[in-house]
């Protein structure tokens, strides 16, 4: 069946016009309903923000966990209006709507509003203030100047993207693999301009804030314990740590190893080998290294989805597997939030059926990344210097 012509003006407009009802009616709900809209990330993002533009820390509100670059950038809440985070967010998602049309062409633009402009699951994520669109965006700038052969460019996108978030670290392999020669002049501006932008920006804030940037914007997260809302397979054995029950020293060692071994090591090294297009192996890394990390929740979906149009671009799934997958995906998620919310809201012992969801929700994905690797087209995708 022919796909009919999509007007990128028109689906920019339409994917516009969604936002603002969202956000338009996620100011009402905050405003006369209990349940509020906004994501409770955002006041924590806003009240390190108000430290900020006070000359103070932004790590004296506890639980922020980023850059500092983030609550920088969201000072002008407080200047100008409270939900100024929220259209700094919007913008970014619809640039990387953007950024996925032209990477993929206009043959794919359907698959682009799916995926993302008219996803209503992405739109209410960057409506209600995540910030995970100020990562995307970054992500696919730095794919969008690699594959225009701007590899200074690129690189400088890719380190601010990793300081963000320390995952996009992953795709430095790719990248460099995705040239015809490994050892190469483009490789070496990316890698120095990746290392540049990572390391000025380290040191940048380091210098303002000092040792507890490092511990709160990166290693946290290699000793985090965070067991609410969380998907992952670990999120049990966390509970008992997080309760002296038990001391699982090893468990950072464990979730770690399998996760950066196959995400950054063996996914890479593997599509080369077989010559795979480097959409496609950006997508199964990413959705690899979400399945396997220690802490899930669904904002971290929004990491691959951005990339799934790049995939579906060089695949044999037939719609129906696409549909199948697309149910075994929201199921096992389904089914995790029946016992979390037991759990959560409920208070009901429901461990081990709690666990035995992040256990078939683990093997949904496992069956996901399967019948993506086998439905994998090799391409042409070296690139000529």
């Amino acid at each position: 069946m022919k796909v009919p012509h999509i007007p990128i003006k028109w689906l920019m407009l339409a994917s516009l016009l969604l936002r603002i009802a969202f956000f338009a009616f996620g100011l009402y709900q905050d405003a006369t309903m209990e349940v509020k809209y906004t994501d409770i990330d955002y006041y924590v993002f806003t009240d390190a923000s108000k430290y900020v533009l006070e000359g103070k820390s932004p790590y004296l509100r506890e639980t922020y966990r980023y850059t500092p670059l983030l609550a920088q950038l969201l000072v002008p809440c407080h200047i100008w209006w409270f939900s100024f985070g929220k259209l700094v967010f919007v913008v970014c998602d619809l640039i990387t709507g953007w950024i996925l049309c032209d990477l993929t062409g206009e043959s794919k633009r359907a698959v682009v509003s799916i995926c993302w402009l008219l996803n209503p699951m992405v739109i209410t994520i960057s409506t209600r203030g995540s910030s995970e669109s100020l990562l995307t965006v970054v992500v696919l700038g730095s794919i969008w100047l690699w594959k225009r052969g701007r590899p200074i460019g690129s690189g400088l996108l890719l380190g601010l993207a990793i300081h963000l978030k320390i995952y996009p670290l992953i795709y430095v392999p790719t990248l460099l693999l995705s040239q015809s020669r490994l050892v190469s002049w483009p490789n070496f501006r990316f890698s120095a301009s990746v290392g540049v932008s990572f390391v000025s920006l380290g040191v940048a804030m380091y210098w303002m804030y000092g040792w507890e940037f490092l511990e709160h914007s990166y290693l946290y997260h290699w000793g985090r314990i965070d067991h609410r809302h969380n998907f992952s397979l670990y999120n049990q054995l966390m509970y008992h740590v997080s309760s002296g029950q038990v001391q699982a020293s090893w468990e950072k060692l464990i979730s770690f190893v399998p996760q950066l071994g196959l995400s950054m090591v063996v996914l890479p090294l593997w599509f080369w080998y077989n010559g795979m297009d480097m959409g496609t192996t950006l997508f199964l890394q990413t959705f690899t290294f979400v399945t396997f990390n220690k802490v899930i929740t669904s904002q971290y979906f929004i990491w691959y989805l951005c990339l799934l149009p790049l995939l579906l671009e060089n695949t044999d799934l037939t719609k129906w597997q696409g549909v199948q997958m697309t149910v075994v995906w929201v199921l096992s998620q389904g089914i995790w939030l029946l016992f979390g919310y037991k759990l959560e809201f409920q208070g009901l012992p429901v461990f081990r059926e709690l666990f035995l969801s992040s256990l078939v929700f683990f093997l949904a994905q496992i069956y996901i990344i399967g019948q993506l690797v086998k439905h994998a087209i090799p391409v042409q995708h070296l690139k000529k210097e």
